[in-house]
């Protein structure tokens, strides 16, 4: 970290069931202008330091950002210790409020968030937009679990034999070969996340020397919360509930999530624009420089549109595309969602 950056140290917020989540916030030492301050939504899985480096970028340009572990991962309340467990993403939107709500109690400010979201924080936050409207100004969703639902059978009955299979009691079991998911214990070599092998050490260390803040595979509950989440984002007039802007960056080379529904829900919300950057992978803020910087500007750009109202705005370096899956019944079954379960 930078010595011109102050960043505070751990801190934890109550909720109101008694649950706590672990928070950062990073201001910059000097700024010229005030800017809108940062909520960074992070992806199943994800941890505070994972983002550190690339919130060191954007400290550099001015921002304030505010960032937690979800509930049930890093050093925020854990559920059932290093299983991916929700009850329902109602509990992860309702956290995300009451956070807000400590925010803008804090500093006695109530203007909008910008909010950077990447995979299922992208999920909940769109949730989040279309739920409370007004808290958000504008959105930056990157590599977005807006699906999870790859196979051939009508998406009805795959949630109905998840709610049966929670019902009978596997709701807090782990999925079919989730169990021994490790990601500290995970090569580089053929990796799923990025294509930098410096960051991709460095957290592979972090987590090894504090195996306190590894999460593990998902849960039957955590798989049924999520395909209920979908079905509830794909309700139609959803999402055209959110007006504020939102540009979408796809990882061109995703191998975790869902992407075929992106294009189609980027055009039922009224500003929304897209984009691919090729052969980039799932976890975009920790790739190569270059990638990371794509994304630096166009928090830049966003911003600038939005909040300071410059004229003909309109998104560089756009590539559309749309993604097929042909996945058998056998991988269905075996490998319904990817192993390293990283979202």
């Amino acid at each position: 970290m930078q010595n011109n950056l102050k960043q505070s140290a751990n801190q934890f917020f109550q909720l109101e069931d008694g649950a706590r989540l672990r928070y950062k916030t990073w201001r910059p030492a000097k700024s010229q202008v005030t800017l809108p301050r940062i909520i960074l939504l992070l992806g199943r899985g994800s941890i505070i330091e994972e983002v550190e480096h690339f919130v060191t970028k954007i400290l550099a340009e001015g921002y304030e950002v505010w960032c937690f572990d979800w509930r049930g991962q890093g050093l925020s309340t854990r559920i059932l210790g290093q299983k991916g467990y929700i009850d329902s993403y109602e509990t992860y939107i309702d956290d995300l409020e009451q956070f807000l709500n400590f925010i803008t109690l804090n500093q006695s400010d109530s203007s909008p968030f910008v909010m950077v979201a990447h995979s299922m924080g992208s999920h909940i936050g769109l949730r989040y937009c279309a739920q409370h409207p007004g808290r958000i100004g504008a959105a930056l969703l990157i590599a977005p679990m807006l699906d999870i639902y790859k196979g051939h059978f009508p998406r009805n009955i795959v949630v109905n034999f998840f709610k049966l299979l929670c019902m009978c009691g596997l709701s807090k079991h782990y999925f079919i070969n989730n169990k021994n998911h490790n990601p500290a214990l995970a090569p580089f070599l053929n990796n799923k996340l990025t294509r930098n092998l410096q960051v991709y050490n460095e957290m592979r260390q972090i987590l090894i020397n504090y195996p306190e803040l590894v999460l593990g595979g998902v849960t039957y509950g955590w798989i049924y919360a999520t395909l209920k989440s979908v079905q509830i984002l794909f309700q139609p007039d959803y999402l055209k509930k959110i007006t504020i802007p939102v540009h979408i960056i796809e990882a061109g080379n995703e191998r975790i999530v869902n992407n075929i529904s992106l294009n189609r829900i980027c055009n039922t919300m009224d500003q929304c624009s897209f984009e691919v950057i090729p052969e980039a992978s799932h976890q975009l803020m920790s790739e190569l420089p270059e990638v990371q910087n794509r994304i630096l500007s166009v928090l830049n750009e966003l911003v600038e549109s939005i909040f300071y109202m410059v004229p003909n705005y309109s998104f560089q370096e756009k590539e559309y595309s749309t993604y097929r899956f042909t996945d058998s019944i056998k991988r269905i079954v075996k490998k319904f969602l990817w192993n390293d379960a990283h979202f």
